[in-house]
């Protein structure tokens, strides 16, 4: 129950400083930056990377990810090398989908046009059911 007091303190924290800094992207890159330094610069600190990694990811859903991280033994090796088959994986899919998309000939008109007619469609429907 304290961690999950302290992360939500923590979180607000963060919100309150985001939201008072003019620019956000410069609150959060210094992170990302030191992150990659990390994990670029082996030798490193596996388990604090993986436990930065998640507290990134999970913070908002407040879950005690320091407790579940030291409660289950893993090989943190290998989850660093998953963490970054994945991202690379995520890359590779990008790729292929923005490639399929521009080798698909298709006419933007007329799916503008469908998209249009479809939205008149759905603003008649919904002042009929009124």
């Amino acid at each position: 129950m304290k961690t999950i007091i302290i992360t939500i303190s923590v979180l607000f924290q963060l919100v309150a400083f985001n939201a008072s800094s003019a620019n956000t992207t410069q609150t959060i890159t210094p992170f990302l930056v030191h992150t990659d330094s990390y994990i670029d610069d082996i030798p490193f600190d596996t388990e604090k990377v993986v436990q930065d990694y998640y507290k990134s990811l999970f913070c908002a859903n407040i879950i005690d990810i320091t407790a579940y991280i030291d409660d289950i033994p893993f090989d943190t090796e290998e989850v660093v090398a998953a963490v970054k088959a994945n991202e690379a994986m995520q890359v590779r899919f990008e790729m292929q989908a923005e490639a399929q998309i521009e080798d698909i000939p298709f006419d933007t008109e007329k799916i503008a046009t469908q998209a249009i007619e479809s939205k008149i469609y759905q603003m008649q429907f919904d002042r009929m059911s009124k």
